[in-house]
């Protein structure tokens, strides 16, 4: 039985150690750029905010990309925007060989790299039925649990987005207390399990801006995220995904690409294994990846030579 209790002669081994090194940090993500402020713990939850096609989905499928690949880490997830579980699978086929999938697609991978990235992936990516409509936050990590028991252990989990599952606020209907609750035990399942949990989730309507007559979206913030501040209060890790818009220019005057995605690191926890600030990527319709630009001007893809 787990004790619920201890007595400091207990936690005191552990704090000593903790002084002397400090907390340690996770994984890489693959990005250069992205380590600077944040790394994939185990143990720990990991949420994305942003508006719809700013590419939470795609940052997400990268890590995962690169974790299988460089890592050899088991995935479980459950993406329904992305569409069937046979699409979901031929986003990554693709991603995998950074090449689109589609027959009708010039430069599209061949059927023998579709199943050799199907060998790959069979032991370490399980797709969690987009189709079922009543699943619960309680019901997924139950599912998780029983590939687990079959598989060994997942690594990361993605719920993708949140809105899609099923939620039932109880006879309060309190939204708030419904999300302390659940975004609470999604941490405590992180670290029961020494696990990577990832969620993604919608900002509410946000205020158009307009500069020099292009209209936009400002970057989001915690206080927009649909359903209130519990977002902010429970994340151990909050990251916003934006766009910005192409034709204008940054603090710095230097013009927005149009491929450009930024990721803004609002919350890192626990102390001392981030910091907040803006890790800027860009993303290859060609290669269906996101990359980084080296010093010297070069692309970076992580995991591209593993």
């Amino acid at each position: 039985m787990k004790k619920n209790f201890y007595h400091l002669s207990e936690i005191t081994p552990g704090v000593e150690k903790l002084k002397v090194h400090g907390n340690s940090k996770g994984s890489s993500t693959g990005f250069y750029v992205l380590d600077q402020y944040i790394t994939l713990k185990s143990g720990t939850t990991i949420y994305f905010i942003g508006s719809p096609f700013s590419g939470k989905t795609e940052i997400i499928f990268e890590l995962i990309i690169y974790c299988i690949k460089k890592y050899g880490w088991r995935v479980a997830i459950f993406s329904p925007e992305t569409g069937t579980k046979e699409e979901i699978l031929a986003e990554f086929i693709s991603k995998w060989f950074m090449k689109p999938f589609y027959k009708n697609v010039h430069g599209n991978l061949s059927e023998s790299e579709m199943y050799r990235a199907i060998t790959e992936l069979q032991d370490h990516l399980f797709i969690i039925d987009p189709g079922y409509y009543d699943m619960t936050v309680d019901g997924f990590y139950k599912t998780v649990d029983e590939i687990e028991k079959i598989h060994g252990r997942i690594h990361i989990t993605v719920i993708d987005p949140w809105n899609e599952l099923k939620h039932d606020f109880g006879r309060t209907n309190r939204q708030d207390l419904y999300l302390e609750e659940k975004l609470g035990m999604i941490r405590r399942n992180a670290q029961d399990h020494n696990r990577l949990n990832i969620v993604s989730t919608h900002i509410t309507d946000q205020p158009l801006s307009v500069e020099n007559n292009i209209r936009y979206y400002p970057p989001p913030t915690p206080r927009e995220i649909a359903g209130g501040q519990s977002w902010f209060r429970k994340a151990q890790s909050l990251i916003a995904v934006w766009r910005p818009p192409f034709g204008l220019k940054d603090q710095n005057d230097i013009p927005y690409e149009e491929n450009e995605v930024h990721l803004i690191i609002q919350k890192y926890k626990p102390k001392g294994v981030g910091k907040r600030g803006t890790a800027k990527l860009y993303f290859s319709t060609e290669a269906n990846r996101y990359y980084e630009l080296n010093e010297n001007g070069t692309k970076h893809f992580p995991g591209a030579n593993l």
